[in-house]
């Protein structure tokens, strides 16, 4: 999610207090995703990847960025 949201970056609208909005692939789509969602998202995948043994080296993830 990080880093789709990364290289994301420059293609979001204006953010508003808490929340990132991103432009879909369509000029008329875009998503908002509240801080916390986006770092429980993150928790869970930390969570679920570092079970895996060829994953667990990439994670995990910072929750903060």
């Amino acid at each position: 999610l990080n880093v789709k949201m990364k290289t994301q970056a420059k293609a979001s609208l204006p953010t508003r207090a808490g929340k990132v909005t991103v432009k879909g692939s369509n000029a008329n789509v875009s998503h908002t995703i509240n801080e916390d969602e986006r770092t429980e998202f993150t928790n869970h995948i930390n969570l679920v990847m570092k079970t895996i043994p060829e994953m667990a080296s990439r994670f995990p993830i910072p929750t903060d960025t």
